[in-house]
């Protein structure tokens, strides 16, 4: 057998120069292949003319420079940004727990079908008592709001285990969710970026970045603290849903695959949270559903092994696709993709890019309005307080700071937001830029905004067609946040 086909997508994305070139058009047609061959096996959980819509599909980047570039710099407000074999390429193909991966069995005879199946290993193992987390689950496939198993709260893992097995039918263990797991206490690492945290990744996204020589510490913002872990079979979900605390998240698909659908910045948000707040994009859709996914600006498949990027500050919804990638055969052929979990995780940061500093600035001008704001977005502001400090005091001080002119044009157009950044810049001269950011992440920030259930988000190809052309002025931004008014991510 020869390689997954989606790699065949990376390989066109590469020799594209441009969007509509020869080359890019191959690499969509490689992209909508990979959809098809995918989907039919998963009897197309979302519509067929959605998902080959070619100006809804996802960029690609494909080498480890452009996908650090993306992180640092690049702006995705609509967009959803794939890098096929980026787990590999960049080192992370092993940073899954033990615990988690003896349960997981990944390519094993015997590998786990569904998250109650790992749920079940871990409980015989004795490895529940460690962690945290969520455990979502639906009473029937038709129900397009999902139950809680043991509260609805980030917790420990053993009591939820007990009222999961107590509560969810045998015909619908398939829906079960393992979301935001970590541990319960926090482990002292040696990464030299933090003293310790409650991530269960062996090495997180961030530590990755590091050592593969990104100054990780003059971005605006990257939690791995405690960002999460997710686990689930072909037919979970998680409910639609926009993270408060406006940031980006940058996840890692280990098995299985990822649908991700995002609704554009703005009005196509209110309406689609409107309708649709917490709803299960989950096979059977319902009609309403379907018009929901056509109105998106964005749906993408992201396989197995790969890195995805993708703004919070959208209405997002996930849906997890239980079968691996389709092998090419020497023959010309492919084998017909097996079934698989979709095991992921995820980490928020905010980039050194202006568009997106814009969105979380009106997050924090919000916050400073709202004398009744939630202790989350207070410790979230105090932390984008502290790293501005340290980007500023690099500037005054001559130092490199990834790229200068960036964070300078940045943190102007922060000022204009906040009193509190705009204080912070101008005595940047007088701050230290060597203030360690240990434990600065010790708080909860993925609960959905609106009503504080607790949620998350979770999460190829060359676009066809123009990048979406995100709002062009902070009023847009103003808009948007006044009338989200935030109590958690």
């Amino acid at each position: 057998m020869g390689a997954p086909l989606c790699d065949g997508v990376a390989t066109s994305a590469s020799k594209a120069a441009q969007v509509g070139s020869p080359q890019a058009s191959t690499a969509s047609e490689f992209y909508q292949q990979h959809v098809r061959q995918v989907m039919d096996a998963a009897s197309w959980p979302w519509p067929e003319h959605v998902m080959l819509q070619r100006e809804k599909q996802p960029r690609f980047v494909h080498t480890v420079r452009d996908f650090l570039h993306e992180l640092q710099y690049g702006c995705h407000l609509d967009e959803i940004v794939v890098f096929p074999g980026g787990v590999e390429a960049i080192g992370q193909s092993t940073a899954i727990h033990p615990d988690i991966r003896d349960a997981l069995r990944l390519g094993e005879d015997d590998q786990a079908q569904t998250a109650y199946d790992v749920m079940s290993r871990m409980s015989a193992a004795g490895t529940l008592d460690i962690f945290k987390g969520k455990i979502n689950y639906r009473k029937a496939l038709s129900d397009r709001k999902d139950s809680p198993a043991g509260g609805s709260g980030n917790s420990g893992l053993t009591r939820k285990w007990e009222d999961l097995q107590t509560k969810c039918p045998e015909e619908t263990r398939s829906t079960v969710y393992l979301a935001e797991i970590r541990r319960l206490q926090a482990q002292l690492v040696e990464s030299g970026l933090r003293r310790k945290r409650k991530s269960t990744m062996t090495t997180t996204m961030r530590e990755r970045a590091h050592l593969l020589g990104v100054d990780v510490k003059t971005m605006l913002f990257w939690d791995d603290f405690s960002e999460g872990f997710f686990i689930g079979g072909g037919n979970s979900s998680y409910g639609l849903h926009v993270d408060c605390i406006p940031t980006s998240n940058v996840g890692t698909v280990f098995a299985g695959h990822k649908l991700l659908a995002l609704w554009s910045y703005g009005d196509g948000t209110k309406r689609v949270m409107k309708d649709h707040f917490r709803s299960q994009f989950a096979a059977p859709l319902n009609p309403s559903q379907v018009q929901a996914l056509e109105s998106a600006c964005a749906v993408g498949l992201a396989p197995p092994g790969s890195l995805y990027i993708f703004s919070g500050a959208q209405a997002h919804a996930v849906c997890n696709v239980g079968f691996s990638a389709p092998v090419s055969l020497n023959n010309g052929g492919s084998a017909t993709p097996l079934p698989s979990l979709a095991v992921s995780s995820y980490e928020a940061y905010v980039g050194v890019n202006q568009r997106h500093a814009e969105v979380m600035a009106m997050g924090l001008r919000k916050l400073e309005d709202d004398s009744e704001s939630d202790s989350d977005l207070e410790e979230f502001q105090d932390e984008i307080l502290e790293n501005v400090k340290d980007l500023a005091g690099h500037l005054w001080k001559g130092r490199p700071a990834a790229d200068n002119e960036s964070v300078r044009s940045m943190l102007s157009t922060l000022g204009t937001f906040s009193s509190r950044i705009q204080e912070a810049v101008s005595h940047g001269e007088d701050i230290s830029a060597d203030v360690s950011d240990e434990d600065t992440c010790k708080f909860k920030r993925r609960r959905q905004y609106r009503d504080g259930i607790a949620g998350s988000t979770d999460c190829g190809s060359a676009n066809s067609g123009a990048s979406p052309t995100p709002p062009s002025s902070s009023a847009s931004v103003a808009t948007q946040s006044d009338d989200q008014a935030a109590v958690g991510k």
